[in-house]
């Protein structure tokens, strides 16, 4: 089975009208055949109009960075490479790009711990690296942290929802942001960030911007603008069980048909003064969510297990945030082999016929 990255390009005039110009082909891969193209994140020089795509190639049980750029508005693209190495660097995964204001360009990713029974692993770490030439060519790897990493496998019996830890990042002209998920002795899973100054030659000790206990803190965006670092995150502080090892629980009332009353998973929000001086230093936490789901209900009739993605996402411009997120609010959670008949909540067939209204959320939020 085939499968490709594609980037599709739009025009938005001065009347703020959108107009679909075109879709292009980055690379292709080959599902099941010794090639798969996957978790992929993209990014614009708003300045230059260079376009930056990496991604994760997935070749047998090898992980593969992969890096491109376009210097024509994404119609053609060309390889990136690291000093030192060639295209490729192993071992890796949930890669992510961002753009200084000074248009370098930096990419993170996190490696994985050969041995997940070590308490105390050495080689689950978060990596970045640097490129001043538009992306031509990326500095060696700055390693930023190592961590123990949270990770839950799906499970149809008893319903479990699976986790993955990706990377985020972040730039503005007071630095670059990284953030990442990992274990936290009796705090379970928490959000973790580390601010570098030095153009990524160096990074601060990772910060928390959750309260932390009780809960665990999974799957972060940033995004970085105005003077300030932005973060959401999922949340599990309503779910009716927690335990530091997990999994997340989750459940909704007897007789329910829709996520009305559900508890197990929220969104929250929080930010920082980037210009501050001292360490970045987060403030009062926001929850975005006005319902709590339940992330163990299935998504769509078909499904094996439950499955709510491997991420949120974050955008932000000097006064705003706005965040969007997978949420199971509308799933009927008394019939996991049928959709509701609520027909207000059904998402455009073209997406998914068999859908069971596992939903995509969206909102604002002034800073």
């Amino acid at each position: 089975m085939a499968n490709a990255l594609a980037v599709a390009k739009y025009h938005i005039s001065t009347a703020g009208a959108v107009t679909y110009l075109k879709t292009v082909v980055v690379e292709r891969g080959t599902v099941g055949l010794g090639q798969q193209e996957d978790k992929d994140a993209l990014a614009v020089d708003r300045g230059n109009g260079r376009v930056y795509l990496c991604w994760a190639r997935f070749t047998g049980a090898q992980d593969h960075l992969s890096l491109k750029f376009s210097s024509d508005g994404g119609d053609s693209w060309t390889d990136s490479s690291f000093t030192g190495q060639q295209r490729d660097v192993n071992n890796m995964q949930g890669c992510n790009v961002a753009v200084a204001p000074n248009h370098d360009v930096y990419v993170s990713w996190r490696t994985f711990d050969n041995n997940p029974s070590n308490s105390n692993p050495n080689d689950s770490a978060i990596l970045v690296a640097r490129s001043t030439d538009g992306g031509a060519t990326f500095s060696a790897p700055v390693k930023v942290a190592t961590f123990v990493d949270y990770r839950q496998n799906a499970s149809r019996t008893p319903p479990r929802f699976r986790v993955f830890g990706d990377t985020t990042l972040a730039a503005d002209a007071n630095g670059v942001y990284v953030g990442w998920v990992g274990r936290n002795g009796a705090n379970g899973a928490d959000v973790f960030i580390s601010r570098s100054k030095t153009n990524g030659e160096t990074w601060e000790t990772p910060v928390n911007p959750t309260a932390g206990a009780g809960a665990h803190q999974l799957m972060p965006s940033l995004a970085a603008a105005g003077g300030k670092v932005s973060v959401i995150w999922y949340d599990s502080r309503s779910e009716p069980a927690f335990t530091a090892s997990g999994p997340v629980t989750g459940q909704c009332p007897s007789g329910a048909t829709t996520g009305a009353g559900c508890t197990g998973m929220d969104v929250f929000y929080n930010q920082a003064d980037t210009a501050a001086a001292g360490a970045l230093t987060f403030g009062s936490e926001l929850r975005v969510t006005d319902q709590s789901f339940n992330p163990n209900l299935w998504g769509s009739i078909k499904a094996i297990t439950p499955f709510i993605g491997d991420y949120v996402g974050l955008v932000a411009d000097a006064t705003s945030a706005y965040a969007v997120w997978t949420d199971n609010r509308d799933d009927n959670p008394t019939a996991n082999a049928a959709e509701d008949a609520d027909p207000t909540t059904n998402p455009p067939s073209l997406i998914n016929a068999r859908s069971r209204d596992a939903n995509v959320y969206f909102d604002k939020i002034t800073k």
